[in-house]
């Protein structure tokens, strides 16, 4: 979360405040989508966005995005902010909350490498 309103501080634009219910959906979001398929990155494994944001009890719009790569904080955010898509949710000047979740552990891919990895979810809401 530093890291992203840092990038959003350097831009002009405002913090996103931390959000207990956005931070329980991308950390149980994170850790379900991990097991299942850390690398067939999907915003609908079990429901919507919103529809995970609702559960965890967050009234409001959300925007959510993904990545994997290295359990490296600074380089899952610079990947965020290399994608366009990605970049305009961090960025957008409608979200006020934030929630992050990682997913954190060995993996092994189909041909027998083993590696760590961490697959990461970012949620931006804006509460109604």
């Amino acid at each position: 979360m530093v890291l992203i309103n840092d990038r959003r501080a350097g831009s002009g634009l405002p913090v996103l405040w931390p959000n207990a219910a956005l931070n329980n959906a991308a950390q149980g979001y994170a850790e379900f989508h991990f097991a299942a398929a850390p690398y067939a990155l999907s915003h609908t494994l079990d429901g919507t966005p919103g529809d995970r944001a609702a559960r965890a009890g967050y009234s409001g719009g959300v925007g959510e995005v993904l990545v994997t790569a290295g359990p490296s904080a600074q380089q899952l955010v610079d990947l965020w902010m290399s994608s366009p898509p990605h970049q305009s949710i961090i960025m957008g000047d409608s979200y006020a909350d934030i929630g992050v979740g990682c997913a954190v552990a060995p993996y092994t891919d189909p041909n027998g490498n083993t590696f760590q990895t961490a697959l990461c979810v970012g949620m931006m809401g804006v509460p109604y």
